[in-house]
């Protein structure tokens, strides 16, 4: 009951003075468009994996691709759309970052003027200096090098496996050595006792030829050897 008091006290207001039904859609619309504005900024900040080059890398690269060897900053915006996905989503921050590595490595980029007069303006050509190429073999050593340290890393630790594997191998042939040694003088012990007790049975029958003792040895001598 008292919620139904105040709907109609509302609409009664707003009967009254209606620019307060026009301020409250206002209000809902622009509630609805901040909401809106903010879903699409959030799309715009997405960013997806970058390329593992640097940017100034990926400069130079756009701009040795071209040739005359030289590049517009939009020309090197579009040749890093053309190169990776990164570059074409809703993420436009890394213009930024572009802007930024041309201006602060001087000593790589080199920017010329864009007309007969000497004048820099809008839309002036980019180029790499021989730094840069410099840089860029120095890279490419480097990389070679920690490419060779691998594979020799590599070569070392298979080699130590080998011989690790090789020196069990030794081990165990010097144990199976060591256990057939053993085997052969306990043979050769057995065999030393059995011949002794052949002995006994010859002076048994000899000498005590009726004496039990002498069909019992006998009955063990032939059990051994059957």
């Amino acid at each position: 009951m008292e919620d139904n008091s105040i709907n109609i006290s509302k609409t009664e207001d707003f009967n009254e003075n209606p620019s307060l039904l026009i301020n409250s859609s206002k209000m809902e619309s622009k509630k609805k468009t901040n909401r809106g504005r903010r879903g699409s900024k959030r799309n715009s900040e997405f960013r997806g994996e970058k390329p593992k080059d640097t940017y100034i890398e990926l400069i130079g690269e756009a701009i040795e691709k071209k040739d005359s060897k030289r590049a517009t900053l939009a020309e090197i915006y579009e040749y890093l759309k053309q190169k990776d996905e990164f570059f074409r989503g809703g993420y436009i921050g890394w213009k930024n970052s572009i802007r930024h590595n041309l201006s602060s490595f001087r000593e790589y980029f080199k920017k010329l003027p864009k007309n007969s007069h000497g004048k820099i303006g809008k839309g002036h050509l980019w180029t790499c200096s021989p730094k840069f190429k410099s840089f860029t073999k120095e890279k490419q050593k480097n990389l070679i090098s920690s490419s060779k340290q691998k594979t020799t890393k590599t070569t070392k630790s298979e080699s130590f496996n080998k011989q690790i594997e090789l020196n069990k191998e030794l081990q165990d042939q010097h144990q199976n050595i060591n256990l057939i040694d053993n085997n052969n003088s306990l043979v050769d012990e057995v065999i030393g006792i059995y011949k002794k007790a052949g002995q006994y049975i010859v002076f048994i029958s000899l000498y005590m030829p009726n004496s039990p003792l002498k069909s019992h040895l006998l009955s063990l001598w032939l059990r051994a050897f059957s």
